[in-house]
């Protein structure tokens, strides 16, 4: 019995050792301008490739800032990506087509430069779609986007291939530091071997 609370107290140090940490990258505490501005490699312990924040209100970047008063974007209608040296979980964001109608995003998981997961949405224009992915082990996120036609009504201005992208929900798997209740179960167990050790010694001695 001993033996069985002290093994429980180990493997729940361990799972919260490995226990992913989850956090929401909102973007809304970068400097921005309506023109775009780089994001920064470490920005949320990431590095950033091709990667924008504006607080631009016009086009899809409107509707598609979820939380203000930023949103991410693709700069220059490129390929965008955000990868880490820590294998990461990408659990969903938020997608606005910036200008076009009908564009075709594109987001793929890499790792270790090998593609493990792939997927093609279509996001509106004029509202923000959520996108659950739960793509985990990734050390590379990328963004493509392509096609379309052009948001006439709304007095859409701009033109091309953009997506604004906000709330990304990322696990990182970084070891943890184990709660409180996970060191007292630990020492719950380590207490009860102890206490069956003594009662083994002192059996041992009453025989001699």
């Amino acid at each position: 019995m001993n033996k069985a609370i002290l093994r429980l107290a180990l493997l729940a140090s361990l799972w919260a050792a490995g226990h992913a940490q989850a956090a929401v990258i909102t973007f809304d505490e970068l400097p921005a301008n309506s023109d775009g501005t780089s994001i920064a490699d470490g920005y949320r312990g990431l590095e950033w490739s091709n990667w924008g924040v504006t607080n631009s209100t016009a086009g899809g970047y409107g509707p598609g800032t979820v939380s203000q008063a930023n949103v991410s974007f693709n700069s220059f209608g490129n390929p965008a990506s955000f990868s880490s040296g820590v294998v990461f979980t990408v659990n969903s964001l938020y997608a606005t087509a910036a200008w076009n109608d009908g564009s075709r995003v594109t987001f793929t998981g890499w790792a270790h430069g090998d593609v493990l997961q792939t997927r093609t949405v279509f996001p509106s224009a004029i509202a923000p779609t959520l996108y659950a992915f739960d793509w985990s082990d990734l050390d590379t996120f990328m963004v493509e986007v392509d096609g379309g036609t052009h948001h006439e009504a709304d007095n859409y201005v701009g033109d091309g291939p953009f997506v604004a992208i906000d709330n990304i929900t990322v696990n990182e798997a970084i070891a943890a530091v184990p709660e409180p209740a996970t060191y007292a179960m630990l020492l719950v167990g380590l207490a009860a071997l102890g206490a069956g050790a003594k009662r083994r010694k002192a059996a041992s001695g009453t025989g001699t």
